[in-house]
């Protein structure tokens, strides 16, 4: 029988699995649907919610007052740093707490299964390099625009680098969080039984938490996605689309630091 196209895609860009690669069951492919709709409507509901970032902001505020060094911040970096650790955490909660829960405890599967190993094959380094260089580029590029500046960085203390290490330590671990459940639970974990086409069933969501940012960054998230995807599907391994999202998470807060001026 001729292979169509897209089987012929599908068999260039998807490695064949590791000697354990298992069948998935429909009743486990069913469960990572499940829990996946389960955490994304956690962020809708939860994480994206100012009224519940309020709340809990204002509790771990009134947590941290106790400590010398957190009174000697001002009340409102007090309280925007308090709302963006709590907006951090939830979605690190939603986004690979649960996931890693739901595999090792109902799945009964190991972390590699979902992408937590090295990279199985690669790329090459120039293939890397270049997805970077372009990433800096386009970066670089949408950092002069009002709309990126006054959304990155989610947090810019008045004049405290220590404040702002501890935000963006708190943001990589959030961006992990985020290639983990994307790339990890729902791409790798449906591709024992969708193959190439739990790309689409991952894509469609990660786009969809991006509508709220500006244009061009939703717009490129289709394309983020797609790439970030396919080198996930290649290696087995969330590795290498973790640190090129931490890369370029990072690039855009330092380049957007940069048009401010600095802190303050």
């Amino acid at each position: 029988m001729e292979k169509t196209w897209f089987t012929r895609l599908q068999s260039s860009l998807v490695m064949p699995g590791p000697p354990e690669e298992y069948e998935q069951s429909q009743k486990e492919s069913a469960i990572i649907v499940i829990v996946g709709v389960v955490c994304l409507s956690s962020i809708y509901f939860g994480a994206s919610n100012p009224e519940f970032i309020w709340a809990l902001g204002e509790v771990l505020r009134d947590s941290l007052g106790a400590l010398p060094s957190w009174n000697r911040v001002s009340a409102p970096e007090q309280v925007a740093l308090s709302q963006a650790l709590v907006w951090g955490w939830a979605t690190i909660f939603s986004y690979l707490a649960v996931p890693v829960i739901v595999t090792l405890g109902i799945l009964r599967l190991p972390l590699r299964k979902v992408g937590l190993q090295k990279p199985l094959n690669s790329l090459g380094w120039r293939t890397y390099l270049g997805l970077g260089f372009i990433a800096a580029a386009a970066v670089a590029a949408a950092s002069f625009l009002p709309a990126f500046t006054e959304t990155y960085p989610f947090f810019v203390p008045s004049d405290s680098w220590g404040l702002f290490i501890l935000w963006q330590s708190v943001y990589g671990i959030q961006i992990l969080a985020v290639e983990f459940f994307f790339r990890g639970f729902l791409l790798l974990g449906l591709r024992p039984r969708f193959g190439l086409h739990a790309l689409w069933l991952m894509l469609i969501p990660y786009f969809l938490i991006h509508i709220s940012k500006p244009a061009p960054e939703a717009i490129a998230s289709l394309a983020a996605g797609v790439v970030l995807g396919l080198i996930a599907l290649r290696t087995h391994s969330i590795a290498v689309p973790a640190l090129l999202h931490l890369f370029v998470a990072w690039w855009m807060d330092a380049l957007s630091l940069l048009q401010r001026g600095g802190l303050g």
